[in-house]
């Protein structure tokens, strides 16, 4: 009977992915942490583009779905 080895089981590669892991995870801070900084521009770009706060507050949405959409394709 042949024997399967679990590569990811090794400890050498738990050691080569842990810091992958942390740079994924800053990453994905990275990219929560941008949905909120275009939220503190909105009273200044519903002043420069003279609409409706309320109006302008849809480039949340829009720009974070673009986002998402953007990371699917490899």
């Amino acid at each position: 009977m042949a024997q399967h080895t679990n590569e990811a089981s090794e400890p050498g590669n738990t050691r080569r992915r842990e810091p992958l892991l942390w740079i994924l995870c800053a990453a994905a801070a990275l990219i929560f942490f941008q949905g909120y900084t275009i939220v503190r521009l909105l009273p200044r770009l519903a002043e420069v583009f003279q609409v409706p706060e309320q109006q302008i507050g849809l480039i949340v949405p829009a720009y974070m779905i673009a986002y998402g959409i953007s990371t699917l394709p490899p």
